[in-house]
């Protein structure tokens, strides 16, 4: 994650793509993520740790914070997340998923059903990375 690190690394992205929130209201997305987190934490619900981690991995990568580098970050957020709830990690495969690779088209297809509601493709995409 850290490895050759550009110079803009962590700094909001200050212009729109065709991916993500509009930039100007990213902090926002990202406080609303941070008190549902802090929700799902203090109120039931009907999701595992490791769907909630699913659920905060999909929506950083929606958000798209960053100009790049916002797939590593959302995998880096949801492992915090399911290591302090005491959840196995998965081994995400790094270079197969910054690369072109079937590994990777698999992921954003994920990601794309994950946009629409449906987790499920996301969900078995990590758990087959979990030991």
């Amino acid at each position: 994650m850290f490895n050759e690190t550009w110079k803009w690394a962590g700094i909001f992205r200050q212009r729109n793509f065709n991916i993500g929130a509009d930039w100007p209201v990213v902090p926002e997305h990202l406080k609303t993520l941070i008190d549902d987190i802090a929700y799902w934490k203090k109120e039931p619900v009907n999701l595992s740790i490791f769907e909630q981690s699913i659920r905060i991995h999909h929506r950083i990568v929606k958000i798209h914070p960053f100009i790049n580098g916002n797939g590593r970050h959302a995998r880096l957020a949801s492992d915090i997340f399911l290591y302090s709830n005491d959840h196995k990690l998965p081994t995400w495969p790094d270079n197969d998923l910054i690369e072109k690779s079937d590994i990777r088209v698999k992921y954003i297809e994920a990601l794309k059903e994950a946009d629409k509601g449906y987790y499920k493709p996301l969900e078995e995409f990590t758990a087959d990375l979990i030991d």
